[in-house]
């Protein structure tokens, strides 16, 4: 007799809702304005799938707001009137197109439109989009307003900024001031700011010294900069700038980023007594509690005496504190063979071998222990774990005493994307990989944290020249 089975149960083809959520909060990203655009519009697909959809993708969506011109900046002020709880969901505005440097810029009305309406906004990103980009959407093109020379800012503009006082992390690319003045204003106007990026930022004029930068007699700062200091990161911005900024932020200033080979803006107008300050580039000696110094280099800073201006910089580092630590990352692995950057390292590793030495207890190096050296080189690596090994052999070999003395920590993470991929990516090394000894300071490095490393958000295309590996 045939056994009769009982019919199978319809296959549900229900998605659980927090699998759903899952998905939807990968819409988001913090690591290229590129990738955070694509992730608006998929968003605002995911918003009309169904109710359950609507408000998950309407929490991320709302997270993270892209404005592109002042009519957005005129729609999105009306949506938060009509929908006011949308209000604590935005934590970070990005302004961003090709109208920034017009008279039709959304930057100058931003903090009056927006004026009470942002109680939790964190971060406030300002990018100008040049016209040979291909990335940003062509409708842009049609974007009304006469051409400008550099940002036009409202005099007042710095003291409607005030009012954004949950602001944390304030972002420039690709913008032009008019004065330098401008800029820390717009800096020391937010007084909660921790972290400042100035990415391709440009001043037309230098000018003296602002007066809220001046110590005043019997008094503290106008500006009370040396009440807290944020975490810097300069990268393609005038030496005259950071140096200045460096200078005011400097007594309290604890991490610092920087872009090699240095920039020095030749269109720039700059005072007659300060054409010849930038004999040393950067002056560190305005930061005694300074203990992390990053600093992002590619090929060109090899040339025109770069390496000294490295000597210089370091040389001027002398901070009171237990530890300094020199971080080392390419400006844009997509741009550089493997072998490139290990060339870079070898060239750099010289000057900070010289830099660790000086900076040892003993005189005598063969006397000295890892206990007496306050000073350590972390290298920042992303690659294919294939090529681990091969990695580490080159950093022992370029920083050999740092290897030595336990001072020399390789962070490694896989590619988070294409920008953070060497141009041989898909190469195998010709050593095969073993169960080596990493060393104490040798560490699987967790996806890197926007606030610890902000400056790897920012990995731009630069020139650099072929050379192909042996």
């Amino acid at each position: 007799m045939d056994v009769v089975h009982p019919p199978s149960p319809p296959i549900s083809r229900h998605i659980p809702v927090d699998v759903c959520e899952n998905i939807i909060d990968h819409l988001y990203s913090h690591s290229d304005i590129t990738e955070q655009v694509d992730c608006v519009r998929a968003l605002r697909r995911c918003a009309l799938v169904c109710g359950e959809w609507r408000v998950r993708s309407q929490v991320r969506l709302f997270y993270c707001v892209v404005l592109h011109d002042a009519e957005a900046l005129q729609t999105f002020a009306a949506v938060l009137d009509t929908a006011p709880h949308l209000r604590d969901y935005v934590h970070e505005v990005t302004l961003v197109g090709r109208t920034l440097h017009t008279t039709a810029s959304p930057l100058s009305p931003f903090p009056i439109v927006l004026y009470g309406k942002l109680p939790r906004l964190e971060e406030l990103w300002i990018r100008r989009v040049d016209d040979e980009e291909t990335w940003y959407p062509i409708a842009s093109r049609l974007e009304t307003g006469a051409p400008l020379l550099c940002l036009p800012l409202h005099p007042r503009f710095p003291i409607f900024l005030s009012a954004f006082s949950t602001v944390t992390r304030l972002s420039v690319s690709r913008v032009t001031f008019q004065r330098f003045s401008d800029l820390i204003k717009m800096a020391i106007s937010l007084p909660q700011l921790q972290d400042l990026l100035c990415d391709d930022v440009r001043c037309l004029i230098l000018g003296p010294l602002p007066t809220c930068m001046k110590p005043q007699s019997n008094e503290t700062r106008a500006s009370d900069l040396s009440r807290s200091a944020p975490n810097l990161q300069f990268l393609d911005t005038d030496m005259h700038c950071v140096n200045r900024i460096i200078s005011a932020y400097g007594p309290r200033l604890r991490r610092l980023s920087i872009s090699l080979p240095f920039f020095e803006d030749h269109m720039m107008d700059v005072p007659e007594d300060l054409i010849t300050e930038l004999a040393v580039g950067i002056d560190l000696s305005p930061c005694p509690t300074l203990d992390f110094l990053r600093i992002l280099v590619n090929s060109e800073f090899v040339r025109d005496g770069r390496t000294a201006m490295l000597q210089a910089m370091l040389k001027s580092w002398k901070a009171e504190v237990s530890l300094q630590t020199v971080y080392l990352v390419a400006r844009a692995e997509d741009q550089l063979h493997r072998q490139q950057f290990t060339r870079l390292l070898s060239i750099i590793g010289l000057v900070l071998e010289k830099w660790l030495l000086d900076g040892t207890v003993s005189s005598v190096a063969a006397q000295v222990s890892e206990h007496d050296v306050r000073r350590r080189v972390s290298v920042g690596i992303h690659d294919r774990q294939v090529w681990r090994d091969w990695w580490w052999k080159r950093l022992e070999e370029c920083f050999p005493t740092f290897a030595r003395f336990d001072a020399l920590q390789m962070d490694y993470a896989t590619p988070q994307g294409s920008h953070s991929k060497w141009k041989n990516h898909d190469l195998s090394p010709s050593m095969p990989p073993t169960n080596s000894y990493w060393g104490g300071r040798a560490s699987e490095a967790k996806p890197m944290n926007v606030c610890d490393h902000p400056c790897l958000h920012f990995l731009w295309i630069v020139d650099v020249p072929e050379v192909q590996p042996p």
